[in-house]
């Protein structure tokens, strides 16, 4: 259970993440000058060199983060759980990737409607602001992260660290194969972030209540 000043604390990260979202998104919307900049420096950096090899890699890397790549994952890690009775942490791990990392993402692409760069390398349908692939890796690794180290804070800054490293190879991917810009990948990544200090704010909050309860019907 989290104390009130720790609950006022957690929401206040929330709507300052929120906002900077909500900036980037206005920016993209108005096609602001500084993203139209920003979002060219990085793109030529990441593009510069694009060895046949390498794309291959790539495009099977990106595939780890997508729709079929995470509803596979997702799927095998919740029955697991099952398996074990783990039925709170497995309904709250499902409702992440399909509100999270899929419902919420589809809301503000269908707000927004910003279409894909031009010259992309591979084949990829739908709106570009916020990644989608980048929601569901953000979404995803924090709710393992939040899993694991719910209980113990043992080796919770090295989880984060790897954490780290995955959304930035997937927002990396992205891009290199030219299907989204930088600032779709900040903008996927804030509005995650802000769905994740939501959701483990109130799992911290109402989940032993939960719990009671699939103890009680067991």
């Amino acid at each position: 259970m989290l104390t009130k000043k720790q609950t006022i604390l957690r929401y206040s990260v929330v709507a300052i993440i929120f906002i900077l979202f909500l900036f980037v998104a206005a920016a993209v919307s108005a096609n602001a000058l500084w993203v139209k900049q920003f979002d060219s420096t990085i793109r030529t950096m990441c593009q510069a060199v694009q060895p046949v090899g390498l794309t291959k890699v790539i495009t099977l890397a990106t595939d780890f983060a997508g729709v079929k790549g995470m509803i596979v994952i997702t799927a095998i890690i919740v029955i697991i759980m099952a398996c074990y009775r783990q039925f709170l942490w497995a309904c709250w791990l499902g409702v992440n990737m399909l509100v999270g990392a899929s419902g919420i993402n589809w809301v503000f692409k269908s707000l927004f409607q910003r279409e894909r760069p031009v010259n992309m390398l591979i084949e990829q349908g739908g709106f570009s602001f916020p990644s989608g692939h980048t929601m569901a890796i953000t979404t995803f690794t924090l709710s393992i992260v939040f899993m694991l180290t719910v209980n113990q804070r043992y080796h919770r800054k090295t989880y984060l660290i790897i954490t780290a490293c995955l959304i930035s190879f997937i927002g990396y991917t992205r891009i290199y194969l030219g299907v989204h810009y930088p600032s779709d990948i900040i903008g996927g990544f804030l509005l995650a972030s802000t769905y994740m200090i939501v959701s483990t704010t109130l799992f911290r909050q109402f989940g032993p209540r939960i719990q009671k309860l699939f103890i009680e019907k067991a």
